[in-house]
């Protein structure tokens, strides 16, 4: 069909997200949400964090870090000086 639109997705997603509310909204009044991956890995104390890096803590909740070159700062207790956490 001419003009038609196809719902059929063009290609497969490669791993699922999480959305996590941020508290916050946008001037027309909706939610502001970050992304989180769901597949984080649990932080391990011996491996070099690079900038950005998502963690999953002992806590349960997924941090980020926020300098480059990061060992051995566990971010459960941090408070938030090199890791935030995201939820």
């Amino acid at each position: 069909m001419a003009g038609s639109v196809s719902n059929t997705p063009t290609s497969s997603p490669t791993r699922t997200v999480f959305l996590r509310p941020l508290g916050g909204a946008w001037p027309d009044g909706t939610q502001q949400f970050a992304v989180v991956d769901q597949d984080v890995p649990v932080w391990v104390s011996t491996t070099v964090y690079s900038l950005g890096t998502q963690v999953t803590g002992s806590d349960g909740h997924v941090y980020v870090s926020k300098v480059s070159g990061l060992k051995g700062v566990n971010p459960v207790g941090d408070s938030a000086v090199h890791w935030q956490g995201l939820w």
